[in-house]
C-alpha cells in the first residue's frame, strides 16, 4: 500500500513540474481554539488542525490540486517520559491530485475527498470518503479523510455521471481507548484479533445526475469493505485438547458492502426540499475455516493452544436509510433548517 502512494506522489510531482504557463491559487486559514468540559473547565485533549493551506495550479488542460494541514496534539504529563521528540504537530496531506481535463469528460488521480448526496449532511449515499472520528462533530468535508483512487466525470446538459475506483480498503479514524475523545467504541480490540481482507479490497462506485426542470435527480451506486470493523466469529481454544481451562479468542473483520441510492434536490421560491435514500447489503466474507484455522491471537507463537470450538456468525443483513432535509430562507439572510432521519 505504501509503495502505491509513493508511486501516486511521484507522478504527480514530475507531472506538476513540467509545468509551464501555469497559474496558481493559495488560501489558507489559521485556528487558535482548545475545546474544555462545561462542569470544571478542564481541557479535552484531542486533536486539531491548527493550519490548513490549500493550493491550486492548472495550466491548459491539467490541473493540480493540494489541501496539507498541521495537526496539533496536546502533550500529557508523561509525554516525555516514553518519548524525548519535542514534536506536537504533525502534518496531514489531505488531498494531493491531478486532474486531465479532456472534451470527454474529467480524469482525476491521487488522493482526493468526496462528497456525494443532495443533504448537506449525514447522507447515507456520500460512502466514497471514510470518516476522521476526531472530527465528527465537523462539518463538511472537515471530517472525511481523502481516499486514493482514479475518478472520471462528465458534465452534459442534461448532468452528468461519474466513476470512482479505489484500490485500497479506505476505514474511519477512529479514535483510541487512551484518548480524551467523548464518545468511546464499545470495544478496542488489538491488531492480532483482525482476518485479513485476502481478496484485493477494491472499492468501486458511480452516479448519474439528471437535470430537470423542477427538480434534480441523482442515482448512486457503491460497492466495498465497511469502514468499521465488526464481530466475525469467536474461538475457544484448549491446551493439547484440553478444555477445562479454555482460552475464548474474538474475532473481528470487515464485512462487503454494497449502497445502491437515490436523492432529489427541489425548490419553492424560498423553500428547498433535498432527500437522499440508501439501500444497504452487507455480508462477512470470512470463511468457517478462516475462523477456525487461526492461532491464540494473545500468544500465536504458543504451540499448546489449539481451536476446539469455533462460532462463525456469518451475518448478513439489508437495510436502507434515509434523509430528509427542508430549509427555507427568511429576510436578512436568516435561513432555518431541518432534517429528518428514518432508519
Amino acid at each position: 500500500m505504501l509503495s502505491m502512494v509513493r508511486c501516486y506522489i511521484l507522478v504527480i510531482i514530475s507531472i506538476t513540474i513540467a509545468l509551464a504557463d501555469i497559474t496558481r491559487n493559495l488560501s489558507g486559514d489559521a485556528n487558535l481554539y482548545f475545546i474544555s468540559k462545561l462542569d470544571d473547565g478542564s481541557i479535552i485533549n484531542l486533536p486539531f488542525r491548527m493550519i490548513t493551506i490549500d493550493y491550486k495550479q492548472n495550466s491548459d488542460n491539467i490541473e493540480f490540486t493540494s489541501s496539507i494541514a498541521l495537526e496539533y496534539n496536546m502533550r500529557s504529563d508523561t509525554d516525555f517520559i516514553i518519548d524525548s521528540s519535542t514534536q506536537d504537530f504533525t502534518p496531514d496531506i489531505r488531498e494531493f491530485y491531478i486532474t486531465y481535463i479532456t472534451n470527454y469528460g474529467e480524469i482525476s488521480a491521487g488522493k482526493k475527498i468526496y462528497a456525494w448526496g443532495n443533504v448537506d449532511d449525514n447522507s447515507p449515499v456520500d460512502n466514497v470518503s471514510s470518516y476522521d472520528y476526531f472530527y465528527l462533530f465537523n462539518g463538511g468535508a472537515e471530517r472525511k479523510l481523502g481516499t486514493y483512487g482514479i475518478q472520471f466525470e462528465r458534465f452534459a446538459s442534461f448532468g452528468g455521471y461519474g466513476i470512482v475506483f479505489s484500490p485500497l480498503h479506505n476505514t474511519n479514524r477512529l479514535p483510541l481507548e487512551d484518548s480524551a475523545f467523548p464518545v468511546k467504541l464499545p470495544i478496542y480490540p488489538s491488531e492480532s484479533e483482525f482476518i485479513d481482507i485476502e481478496k484485493k479490497p477494491f472499492e468501486i462506485g458511480g452516479y448519474l445526475n439528471l437535470n430537470l426542470p423542477r427538480i434534480d435527480l441523482q442515482f448512486t451506486g457503491f460497492r466495498g469493505y465497511d469502514r468499521t470493523f465488526n464481530l466475525s466469529g469467536v474461538n475457544v481454544f484448549g491446551i493439547n485438547g484440553d478444555l477445562s481451562n479454555p482460552r475464548i479468542d474474538i474475532v473481528y473483520g470487515y464485512r462487503r458492502t454494497s449502497v445502491f441510492g437515490a436523492g432529489l434536490t427541489m425548490f419553492f421560491g424560498d423553500l428547498s426540499v433535498r432527500a437522499d435514500a440508501g439501500y444497504f447489503r452487507t455480508q462477512d466474507m470470512n470463511t468457517r475455516d478462516d475462523i477456525l484455522n487461526r492461532p491464540y491471537s494473545i500468544d500465536p507463537s504458543n504451540s499448546l493452544f489449539t481451536p476446539e470450538l469455533s462460532y462463525h456468525l456469518n451475518e448478513s443483513s439489508s437495510y436502507y436509510q434515509g434523509t430528509l432535509q427542508v430549509e427555507y430562507t427568511m429576510p436578512n439572510g436568516i435561513r432555518i433548517m431541518a432534517q429528518y432521519f428514518k432508519y
